[in-house]
């Protein structure tokens, strides 16, 4: 009987797929779109298995209803309920659970046949501190209506995510450690190219995208030896680059930081440490660093393994994957000095060494900013979010004609990156790619009087 119900790639009309664990049944997300919501893509990082590479999913015989999103991986408590950013996307952050069980995706597929469909795949910003896979402007629904597939990857943060130490390096045979959070998304991309053909997707067409913290995760899987046949284009918005500020710190550094966090929760061995909880590791991370330390946080590391060499490094000696690249900022960004230059040194690199890539500037500054205290006014980083995926409606800000078109000109412009490896397309203004001679970079924003 099951065997009726299960997708071909051919003619995708039921909502009943078989993964490789097991089979998985969606939920319709809107009338075009269903979505598939909290698939584990690898075990339950707990216990003994914190602070380990993730490991393979236990199989399951019946068909999980995938209709609720998994948890949310403990996040780092360093910002009030009032910060700008928790206020503004508070009206459309689904609720979900905490827990450091959080190695789940979700896949977002236009309703009816569908074949051999580009793949995006999301990593979502947040400082490698917190964020979650399943916030409302993430949703695929309209995304998807341009002919791609979407999944959204959920992975471990903060300590869970980035805790580096000696012990743990020596524990799993390699030259370091810390780097859990990024081997999770690269668990997640194996898993996408091994099941995603099921599910009408082309396991050979795979973009990574992702803002912030998502971005610097981009540059660091095009530039780590792990990636190699994972991922056929990129798109790193506000935090990729050459000599970004988003970068890996050194071996030493985040070693040392863990045995200082070791001894401050006075444990004599990773053991004991596995068995605190980890929010209250989290909290001892801030303490740690306001009170004694005055340095930042836990942050991906070159380890040695995942990450080999400085992401400059990498850039410059062209030791990063040679496919297309989209990358941008935005007109009121964090740090955007540094943002801009290390978008357009980022382009004028590759480009010269082949790798076709483009350069954007999103301008619009959202409106009814004055709607809302404490106000940002301009397009401020994060900004670009909705527009990218179509998700404006659920924003309680006041949006216009000229928002919803130019939501429609990104998504185009995205989509058709997806699909060939190229921005351009029917539809939407010319967009030159930014090199030595024609350094071309686009200027997002709506029409005047729209």
């Amino acid at each position: 009987m099951l065997a009726m119900l299960l997708v071909s790639p051919l003619a995708v009309s039921q909502s009943v797929v078989m993964t490789e664990s097991g089979a998985v049944q969606s939920v319709a997300s809107s009338a075009r779109c269903e979505v598939f919501k909290g698939i584990p893509y690898a075990a339950p990082p707990v216990g003994a298995l914190r602070w380990r590479a993730p490991q393979p999913p236990a199989a399951w015989d019946t068909v999980r209803l995938c209709d609720r999103f998994g948890p949310m991986c403990n996040p780092m408590k360093w910002a009030s309920r009032r910060n700008f950013y928790a206020m503004e996307y508070h009206d459309t952050t689904s609720r979900v659970s905490v827990s450091e069980d959080c190695l789940y995706l979700n896949i977002w597929v236009p309703k009816g046949e569908r074949h051999r469909l580009p793949v995006m795949v999301w990593i979502h910003g947040g400082a490698f501190w917190s964020g979650r896979a399943s916030s409302r402007e993430f949703w695929g629904d309209s995304l998807v209506n341009h002919g791609v597939i979407l999944v959204t990857v959920g992975y471990r943060v903060a300590t869970s995510g980035f805790f580096a130490h000696k012990d743990l390096a020596a524990e799993a045979g390699t030259p370091g450690s810390g780097n859990y959070g990024l081997m999770d998304q690269i668990a997640a991309l194996r898993w996408v190219k091994r099941n995603i053909t099921a599910f009408g997707g082309d396991s050979a067409c795979i973009t990574l995208f992702g803002e912030s913290a998502g971005a610097g995760s981009v540059q660091a899987l095009v530039s780590s030896p792990l990636c190699k046949g994972l991922i056929n284009r990129a798109i790193m918005q506000s935090g990729g680059g050459y000599r970004n500020i988003i970068f890996p710190v050194g071996r030493r550094w985040s070693q040392n930081f863990g045995r200082s966090l070791m001894r401050y929760a006075r444990c004599p061995s990773i053991d004991s440490l596995r068995r605190i909880p980890v929010a209250r590791l989290n909290a001892m991370v801030l303490r740690l660093c306001k009170h004694r330390l005055k340095i930042p946080f836990v942050w991906p590391t070159i380890d040695g393994y995942v990450i080999t060499e400085s992401l400059a490094d990498a850039a410059r000696r062209g030791h990063v994957l040679n496919i297309p690249y989209l990358i941008g900022y935005n007109r009121n960004d964090l740090f955007k000095p540094f943002m801009k230059r290390s978008a357009r040194k980022w382009a004028l690199m590759q480009n010269a060494a082949g790798n076709p890539t483009w350069v954007y500037c999103f301008d619009r500054g959202l409106p009814g900013d004055k709607m809302k205290k404490p106000g940002n006014s301009g397009a401020r980083h994060t900004a670009e979010i909705r527009y990218v995926f179509g998700t404006l409606g659920p924003s309680w800000r006041p949006w216009r004609k000229g928002d919803w078109e130019l939501s429609e000109e990104m998504m185009t412009y995205w989509t058709n990156f997806a699909k060939t490896g190229d921005p351009n397309g029917k539809g939407v203004p010319e967009w030159r790619r930014y090199q030595k001679g024609d350094k071309c970079e686009k200027h997002l924003d709506v029409k005047e009087n729209k």
